[in-house]
C-alpha cells in the first residue's frame, strides 16, 4: 500500500467517523428532548393527580355535609311525626270531650 492509498483510507474512515458523531449527536439530542418531554409528561400528570386529590377531598366534606344534612332531616321527620301524632290523639280526645258535653246538656234539657 502506498501512501496516497493510506490517505485516502485515513480520509474515508475519519468522514465515517465524523457521520457517526453528526448522528450520535443527534440522537443524543432526540434522547434529550424524549426525557425533556417526559419530565413534563411526569408533571402534567402530578398536577392532574393532585387536582383530582383536591376534588376528592371536596366531594368527600360535600358527601359529609349532605349525610349532616339528612341526619337532621330525618330527625325532623321523627319530630314531626310524633308531633302529628300527639295532635291527633289530642283531636280524638276533644272529640270525645266534646261529644260527652254535647250529650251532658242534650241530656240536661
Amino acid at each position: 500500500m502506498n501512501t496516497e492509498a493510506l490517505t485516502n483510507i485515513a480520509n474515508v474512515h475519519q468522514s465515517v467517523l465524523t457521520r457517526h458523531d453528526q448522528e450520535i449527536a443527534g440522537v443524543r439530542t432526540l434522547l434529550n428532548l424524549t426525557a425533556s418531554q417526559r419530565r413534563d409528561d411526569l408533571n402534567a400528570i402530578n398536577q392532574v393527580i393532585a387536582r383530582v386529590a383536591q376534588q376528592q377531598e371536596v366531594n368527600t366534606q360535600a358527601i359529609a355535609r349532605q349525610e349532616t344534612h339528612v341526619a337532621k332531616m330525618e330527625a325532623l321527620q321523627a319530630l314531626n311525626q310524633e308531633q302529628s301524632n300527639q295532635f291527633t290523639t289530642g283531636m280524638i280526645e276533644l272529640r270525645g270531650l266534646v261529644a260527652d258535653y254535647l250529650k251532658g246538656r242534650s241530656e240536661t234539657k
